[in-house]
């Protein structure tokens, strides 16, 4: 139990700056559409959202919305410049805090 104690306090740290650096975000499920279009998200990068939130990889991506690789990471890379983060970890946070 004793090493979980250090995960959990940087855990707690990250999410307090993640809620810093983001502090306009609605926090309801209905809003997630405002976010969207505040950061003017498209709808392709919406589906690549909603893919990565699930877990998926590039490649799965790329099968399942019948787009290349290399349009996958486009619009990936997109999505963090418009959201001001870093990888896929910080998408589904923010994802996450902005649907709740």
């Amino acid at each position: 139990m004793a090493y979980i104690l250090p995960a959990l306090l940087v855990l707690s740290a990250y999410l307090k700056k993640q809620l810093r650096e983001h502090p306009n975000l609605p926090k309801d499920q209905s809003c997630l559409e405002q976010v969207y279009t505040q950061y003017k998200i498209s709808s392709r990068e919406q589906e690549v959202i909603a893919q990565v939130s699930k877990g998926r990889t590039n490649s799965e991506i790329a099968d399942d919305l019948y787009i290349s690789l290399s349009t996958v990471k486009m619009h990936i890379n997109s999505i963090y410049r418009k959201l001001n983060i870093k990888n896929r970890v910080q998408l589904s946070n923010f994802i996450r805090n902005s649907a709740q």
